[in-house]
């Protein structure tokens, strides 16, 4: 049995796998009761509703992410400016993108012909700042391969 820096990160890797995968199993089967739940207390008609804004959610948080919470995961000497840095670019995004969106409500709703989705766009649009906020920190436990608060 070997012991050193080769075990430990064998080691840390292995539970980063085991927690990441306890991880993704438990979100999954939240979000299927989640979904469950919703099909039951919701209509068909609003159930839709969430999955036309869904499309807008996601490719707002595609562009908030950016990909740097990649870039500080796979940079060796990443510094505490860096991680600011980024913290506060993606925060500043995730403003723009929910001010953006929360404006932009009356236009989806009328492109989907839909009033309801006016206050339901504005309303989920504050999802996106939120998640900004989260973006760094969990790059950073991945990048020291600690799963375990992110699970």
């Amino acid at each position: 049995m070997t012991t050193g820096p080769a075990s430990n990160l064998k080691n840390k890797a292995t539970r980063g796998i085991l927690w990441s995968l306890g991880e993704n199993v438990a979100l999954q089967g939240v979000q299927f009761l989640i979904s469950i739940v919703l099909t039951r207390l919701l209509l068909p008609e609003q159930f839709g509703l969430v999955g036309m804004l869904t499309l807008f959610m996601v490719v707002a948080q595609t562009l908030t992410i950016g990909g740097f919470g990649s870039a500080l995961i796979q940079k060796k000497d990443a510094s505490h400016l860096d991680a600011c840095s980024i913290f506060y670019f993606n925060l500043a995004i995730g403003v723009v993108l929910t001010v953006a969106l929360f404006a932009a409500a009356p236009l989806v709703a009328q492109f989907y012909q839909e009033p309801l989705l006016t206050p339901l766009t504005r309303i989920l649009s504050f999802n996106i700042v939120i998640n900004a906020l989260s973006f760094v920190p969990m790059a950073l436990l991945a990048k020291r391969i600690d799963f375990k608060p992110l699970a």
